[in-house]
């Protein structure tokens, strides 16, 4: 009878990182709603505006999430997480130094 090898150890700080990483990902997408009126206060938007800004950011999360699940299938999860990672940083980053509707919904 063949005893099974031990399963590996669990490395917890991988794990606490990937949770950490995974939630602060995820609220990028929440963070529109809550931000809308002092989006609208700052750059003087209507509530059409504002709706447009709502309706842009949740229709790309999920065509990007979509994109984002196909192309990890594809190549790897671990070969597209630090990517899209940068990218979600980068988008945040020039979306914070906009100050005008067209390129905020661009």
């Amino acid at each position: 009878m063949t005893v099974p090898p031990a399963p590996a150890p669990t490395r917890w700080p991988q794990v606490a990182l990937i949770v950490l990483v995974g939630t602060m990902a995820g609220s990028q997408i929440g963070k529109v709603a809550p931000s809308l009126p002092a989006i609208r206060a700052d750059l003087g938007l209507d509530m059409v505006d504002a709706g447009w800004i709502a309706s842009v950011s949740t229709g790309t999360a999920v065509a990007l999430g979509l994109a984002g699940g196909l192309l990890a299938d594809r190549f790897g999860h671990r070969n597209t997480l630090v990517p899209g990672l940068l990218l979600t940083a980068l988008g945040s980053a020039i979306g914070s130094q906009l100050d005008a509707l067209a390129p905020l919904i661009a």
